[in-house]
């Protein structure tokens, strides 16, 4: 393959993994697998790979309802477009991670009535009543991708 031996074996792996997924048909995991393989391909310096990838990623999450994942494609869509010193495209991409985000929130509403014989999970009284939460996991690394944009 002509490149770094590891990546080359990465790449092998994945595109088995993916092969197999596409015969499970089991979305949520195989949506996963293309686009670890577009970040992949992105640090290999093999755009259009990368791209081509998070298109069907996007096509698969959008078709599926798959809200978590249409942000994680973005997200990766940001730091390709970052990669190709496409400062607009960044912008456009993180933009859309946030509203996508956005779309996550909601009140928290406690189901500790659904907790067998009151043993909660730890998390339970982590939020008050309507606080909003979401999927916020990736705020650190939008962050990130912001100042980088803003350095282009």
């Amino acid at each position: 393959m002509g490149g770094v031996p590891y990546f080359d074996l990465s790449a092998e792996h994945h595109d088995l993994a993916i092969r197999s997924l596409r015969l499970s048909g089991q979305l949520w995991i195989l949506i996963e697998a293309i686009v670890s393989r577009a970040l992949l391909n992105r640090v290999r310096m093999r755009m259009q790979d990368a791209e081509a990838d998070l298109s069907e990623a996007e096509m698969i999450a959008t078709r599926s309802s798959m809200l978590l994942w249409q942000i994680e494609t973005a997200l990766e869509r940001t730091s390709l477009a970052l990669a190709l010193n496409d400062r607009d495209q960044a912008k456009k991409q993180l933009s859309k991670t946030r509203e996508l985000v956005k779309k996550t929130e909601k009140p928290w509403e406690s189901r500790l009535y659904e907790c067998p014989d009151g043993h909660c999970p730890e998390y339970a009284s982590v939020f008050t009543k309507g606080e909003i939460v979401g999927y916020h996991c990736r705020n650190d690394e939008i962050e990130a991708l912001q100042r980088q944009i803003d350095l282009l």
